[in-house]
């Protein structure tokens, strides 16, 4: 196992406040690092631990969030903000909650002491299939497909929320922004490398008996690169358990 990695990550989020044995603060995934032949374990921020660095560190500490997926049998009404209405708001209600329809969107609002700064962000369901069509591998999202749209709102609403430079821990807050990427774009290369090896004849000289009459040595296939992808895939959703990752 990569060892310093996982410590450095782990101290980066420490600095920021997550804690581990919060629930979705923190999940693991791991995954087996082929240029290095040492297991990587990979420290994704939960949508709770993002809203929580959110808030923690905002210019403007919002009062309260509120993440929803609307489902097609749902009632779901945008209330802009215009010169009638001061405050931007929406209208949402579940009609019926044992038939709520697949999902055709979700919304994140956030809400400050001076409700004229509240914000409403809204994802249609092309949205979400705009940001599963740019992940590295699409099994997570198949397979838990409303837990990934939930992350993906609480992701945006903290994009939106403006950070106090005063308060952020930079260092790690650096960190948080660019590790994600980092360690996704080494899943993808251990995923997608290139497996053929180049053969290169060297003719032996022939005054070398020894090299002559060298017998062949046996070589074993080169793995499959669709497997190994497969299999890497497998061992992130079984590490994640019957009830999902805790995203």
């Amino acid at each position: 196992m990569n060892i310093k990695n996982l410590a450095l990550d782990a101290v980066h989020k420490v600095n920021l406040g997550l804690d581990a044995l919060m629930k979705n603060h923190i999940h693991v995934i791991p995954y087996f690092n082929g240029k290095n032949k040492k297991y990587d374990l990979d420290l994704q921020t939960g949508f709770k631990g993002m809203l929580y660095v959110a808030k923690k560190y905002a210019l403007n500490p919002p009062k309260k969030i509120t993440i929803e997926l609307v489902h097609k049998n749902d009632h779901f009404k945008i209330l802009k903000s215009n010169f009638e209405r001061e405050v931007e708001a929406y209208e949402f209600e579940v009609k019926n909650p044992f038939d709520r329809g697949p999902v055709v969107g979700g919304f994140g609002y956030i809400q400050y002491d001076d409700p004229t700064k509240n914000e409403l962000l809204v994802m249609t369901e092309e949205d979400f299939e705009k940001t599963k069509s740019k992940a590295k591998t699409s099994m997570i999202w198949n397979e838990w497909p409303e837990k990934m749209r939930y992350k993906t709102i609480a992701r945006r609403v903290s994009d939106k929320i403006d950070l106090d430079p005063e308060k952020v821990n930079a260092q790690s807050m650096i960190h948080e922004e660019t590790s994600g990427v980092e360690a996704e774009a080494n899943r993808e290369i251990t995923e997608n490398a290139n497996s053929q090896t180049i053969d290169i004849d060297i003719e032996a000289e022939e005054e070398d008996p020894e090299v002559l009459n060298e017998p062949e040595k046996e070589t074993e296939p080169e793995p499959d690169p669709t497997e190994e992808k497969e299999g890497n895939e497998k061992q992130q959703l079984d590490m994640t358990g019957t009830d999902g990752p805790g995203f």
